[in-house]
C-alpha cells in the first residue's frame, strides 16, 4: 500500500515512468515467447539484468527449491556495478530452520523484508545480514499449488522502498519463469522412446492448455490491478488514447478524473495491510457501480484512482458525475464488525481544449485540480482551467458551478 503523507501529496510522478514500466513488462514477457530453451539462460539472465537495473536494486536473482532436501539452490544472478555475486556460495542454502522464509512462499505469497536491521534476532536474520543486504523483495515460482523456488530483489547499499510496481513486475516474472520450466520438462518428455513420445505428446497437449491458462493469467496480470479488479496504469492508459480519439471523431468532449482517498492510510495503518486491501476492493466496486457504461475507472496504485468519462456533450453533464463518484467513495463500508469510511478529493481535466495535448498532459493536469481539491479542504473536486492553466475552486464539492 502506498505510505500517503498527512498533508496534501504533491502532484504523482506516475505518469512520468508508467511508460517505461509498461515498456519493461512488454520486452520482458515478449522474450519469452518461444524462446529457444538453449538459450534459455540467456534470456533470464538478461530478463534480470533489465528488472533489477530499472529499480535500481543491486541485486536479482533465482531460486529453485528442493523440498526434500531442504535446501535451496541460487541458479541465477545478477549484480549492478561494484557488487559482489554471491551465488556460488548460496548453492546449498538449508532453509530447514527459515519458516519464516519458506511459508509465505509455499503459500504463494511474496516477502518483502523493508529494513534487515530491523529484524529481530532471527535465523532470517543471520542469514540476510552476513550478504550486507539492506531490504529485499521476493515472489514464489508457483507451478499449481507447488511452490518450486522464487526470484529476488535486494539492496546492499542502502534500504529501498518496494511497491506495487516492484512486487507486479516479479510476479510477471516468476510466472514466466514457470511457463519455461514447463516447457523444458515437457521438451524432455518428447525425448523417450517411440511409446514414450507418444504420452509425452499427449502429456504436451495438456501442458499446452495449461500454459494458455497461464498466458491468459497473464494477460491479465498486465492490465487489471490484483487489490481491485480494475484496470491498472497500463490498460489505463490505452484506454484514456482510444477515448481522447474516439471524442476526436465524434466532436464530442470527455473528462479524465484523478481521485485520491482522503484519510485511508490512518485506516491501512491501524487495522493493517489486509483490512486496507478488502476496502480497496469494496471502494472499486462502489465508485465503478455509479459510472455509465463506456466510462473507464482505473487504479494507478496505493489510494490513486482514475475515471475516464466519454461523451460529455456539454461541461453541465459533469457535476452530477462526479457527485455520484465522491459520494460511493464516502460511502461507509463494513468489514470485520468495523465500520470504516474515508472521502476522495479528486480532479478533473476536460478534453479537447484550445491547445494540443497528449494523455499523459492530460492525467498531469487531473493530478494537478486534485492537489488543489485537497488544499481547499478535501471531500471535492476541483476542475482545471486550461485557459489560466490552473485549477480553479468553483466546481467543488457539493456546490454549483459558479
Amino acid at each position: 500500500m502506498n505510505q500517503d503523507s498527512s498533508g496534501p501529496a504533491e502532484p504523482s510522478q506516475a505518469t512520468a515512468s508508467g511508460a517505461a514500466y509498461r515498456d519493461l513488462i512488454i520486452r520482458t514477457a515478449m522474450s519469452f515467447i518461444d524462446l529457444p530453451l538453449e538459450r534459455m539462460d540467456a534470456g533470464i539472465q538478461q530478463a534480470l539484468a533489465d528488472i533489477g537495473g530499472f529499480f535500481g536494486a543491486d541485486r536479482a536473482y533465482v531460486f529453485q527449491y528442493d523440498f526434500d532436501t531442504h535446501l535451496a539452490r541460487n541458479t541465477h544472478e545478477w549484480c549492478a556495478a561494484g557488487i559482489t555475486p554471491h551465488i556460488e556460495g548460496l548453492q546449498a542454502l538449508d532453509v530447514s530452520h527459515l519458516d519464516d522464509w519458506v511459508r509465505p512462499h509455499r503459500n504463494g505469497q511474496p516477502l518483502v523484508v523493508p529494513e534487515v536491521d530491523a529484524l529481530e534476532d532471527s535465523s532470517l536474520r543471520d542469514v540476510l545480514v552476513p550478504q550486507g543486504i539492506c531490504s529485499l523483495l521476493t515472489a514464489p515460482l508457483m507451478d499449481g499449488e507447488n511452490c518450486t523456488g522464487f526470484v529476488g530483489l535486494d539492496a546492499v547499499r542502502g534500504p529501498l522502498t518496494y511497491g506495487h510496481d516492484e512486487t507486479e513486475m516479479l510476479r510477471l516474472f516468476a510466472l514466466l519463469l514457470v511457463n519455461l520450466d514447463r516447457r523444458k520438462r515437457a521438451a524432455a518428455e518428447l525425448a523417450a522412446s517411440a511409446y514414450e513420445k507418444q504420452l509425452a505428446y499427449q502429456a504436451l497437449e495438456r501442458k499446452t492448455e495449461e500454459l494458455a491458462r497461464t498466458n491468459a493469467q497473464l494477460e491479465r496480470l498486465a492490465h487489471y490491478d490484483n487489490v481491485t479488479q480494475l484496470p491498472n496504469r497500463n490498460l489505463l492508459s490505452d484506454r484514456l488514447i482510444v477515448s481522447m480519439r474516439q471524442a476526436d471523431r465524434r466532436r464530442n468532449g470527455l473528462a479524465i478524473v484523478y481521485l485520491d482517498l482522503d484519510g485511508f492510510k490512518a485506516i491501512n495503518d491501524s487495522h493493517g495491510h489486509d483490512v486496507g486491501d478488502l476496502m480497496l476492493a469494496q471502494l472499486a466496486r462502489q465508485m465503478s457501480g455509479v459510472l455509465r457504461d463506456g466510462d473507464t475507472l482505473g487504479r494507478l496504485g496505493g489510494d490513486e484512482f482514475v475515471a475516464v468519462l466519454i461523451d460529455l456533450s456539454d461541461e453541465q453533464l459533469l457535476q452530477p458525475l462526479m457527485l455520484r463518484l465522491l459520494n460511493a467513495a464516502s460511502r461507509p463500508i463494513e468489514l470485520n464488525g468495523l465500520t470504516l469510511q474515508v472521502s476522495a478529493s479528486a480532479g478533473v481535466a476536460l478534453y479537447p481544449q484550445d491547445k494540443s495535448l497528449d494523455a499523459d498532459q492530460l492525467l498531469r493536469q487531473a493530478d494537478h485540480a486534485m492537489y488543489q481539491a485537497k488544499l481547499a479542504g478535501r471531500n471535492q473536486y476541483c476542475l482545471f482551467d486550461s485557459t489560466r492553466d490552473q485549477a480553479v475552486q468553483g466546481r467543488a464539492g457539493y456546490s454549483e458551478p459558479q
